[in-house]
């Protein structure tokens, strides 16, 4: 029964149509149980994305800064520049901290998810009130993130792929992006062509792009890509 409510809940949340206000009430009223909600549905979606994370760190043995082909200077977990697009409330905020990053920035649209995500201590800024959809460089005073997390918020009735431009808008050259897209999302929007055509444009280049299962039996699209221009 409880199970039920959960992915009614869940999906409920779907048919809002990209609706900024009906987001910012419906958020309202599930921020104080939405941690145990989504533990009792096996979330996994920021655990996959930290793996993601760690996996990009090891192959590469570092986030690289601009210009570092000539500079050679390394950038470690613990010293990048983390912003946490669409936090909610702290839910990757709290595994990046515990894998070593201690630079971590968040924003959410919700102002009741942020107070959630506060109470967590892991964050050095949070933004409420910002709007993924806008240009984020006229909503937070900062644009050179070495790696921009978006997890759980490119969904059906949430924001569409235009979300992705505005995450490249914060991520500094070289710098990496991690996000993930439920199946339907995919589908419904065609977010892969979408991806491909940012590739295309040069401004992105993705090192990761397959499915991993996001939440109970169901699946998600989890993307890593680097910055080029």
């Amino acid at each position: 029964m409880r199970e039920e409510k959960i992915t009614s809940k869940i999906k409920e949340s779907w048919a809002l149509g990209e609706d900024r206000r009906k987001l910012k009430d419906y958020y309202q009223k599930w921020a104080s149980s939405y941690d145990d909600d989504v533990a009792r549905e096996q979330y996994f979606a920021p655990k996959v994305a930290i793996d993601l994370i760690l996996e990009l760190y090891h192959q590469r043995d570092s986030f690289r800064q601009p210009n570092d082909q000539v500079k050679e200077q390394k950038v470690s977990l613990s010293t990048m520049k983390v912003l946490d697009a669409g936090c909610g409330t702290g839910l990757v905020g709290a595994l990046l901290a515990q894998v070593g990053a201690r630079q971590i920035s968040g924003f959410d649209l919700s102002a009741e998810m942020v107070a959630q995500a506060k109470q967590k201590n892991i964050y050095d800024k949070l933004l409420e009130g910002v709007d993924i959809t806008q240009p984020l460089v006229d909503q937070i005073d900062a644009s050179d993130f070495d790696l921009v997390t978006c997890i759980g918020v490119l969904t059906q009735g949430h924001v569409p792929p235009l979300g992705l431009d505005r995450l490249i808008e914060v991520t500094r050259v070289n710098g990496y992006v991690v996000l993930n897209a439920r199946d339907t999302y995919v589908r419904e929007h065609d977010f892969k062509a979408y991806c491909d055509g940012l590739q295309d444009e040069g401004r992105l280049k993705f090192l990761h792009c397959e499915y991993h299962l996001s939440s109970g039996d169901s699946q998600a699209l989890f993307v890593v890509a680097q910055r080029l221009k």
